[in-house]
């Protein structure tokens, strides 16, 4: 295999190791900051962030806000935030991991690298529907009146389709790979 291919791969799968611990350094920080103080939550102001390829965003809430409810939505936040940040590092992991395959010479087009890619695939299905759904259970379980929140964007939506298809696309080449090896 090229040398060059090989040295890319090498710097991308320890960056992307790197990315993946830093994503669960993070997380693991806002978990000690809530372990240490109690206000924690409080003071941090968490934010999901909204792609600016919005398809569709509708929200409802019937109840009464006190400091209580607050402090409430705020851990149902960083629940749901620490849970699609979990998906993330995972899918920094598993690309790593296909990188460094492929810097240890190994063919991108094997089972293994197609069973990785179908993984990334599901985590970004993860990506899409934890936020979407856990919010409105834990709003559900935690507060009470009525609240609804739904939100999704391009992004989320084509990124796991677009996944699935490349890993469809590496499949097939393994297959590929694999004639080539037994007509040889």
């Amino acid at each position: 295999m090229n040398k060059k291919i090989i040295s890319k791969s090498k710097r991308l799968t320890i960056i992307l190791k790197y990315i993946g611990v830093f994503i669960i350094s993070i997380s693991g920080l806002l978990i000690v900051g809530m372990a240490l103080d109690g206000n924690f939550l409080d003071n941090l102001y968490l934010e999901s962030s909204q792609s600016s390829f919005v398809f569709f965003n509708a929200s409802y809430w019937e109840g009464v806000e006190t400091p209580l409810v607050q402090i409430k939505e705020r851990y149902i936040e960083l629940i749901t935030g620490l849970m699609v940040t979990g998906s993330y590092a995972g899918i920094f992991f598993l690309a790593s991991f296909i990188f460094k395959d492929i810097s240890n010479g190994e063919s991108p087009f094997n089972d293994k690298q197609v069973k990785r890619l179908k993984k990334i695939s599901r985590l970004l299905i993860g990506v899409l529907f934890i936020p979407l759904i856990l919010p409105n259970i834990l709003h559900w379980m935690m507060i009470s009146g009525k609240y609804f929140s739904i939100s999704l964007d391009g992004v989320s939506l084509i990124a796991p389709i677009l996944f699935y298809a490349l890993a469809e696309i590496f499949a097939y080449g393994a297959l590929l790979q694999r004639e080539i090896d037994e007509t040889l």
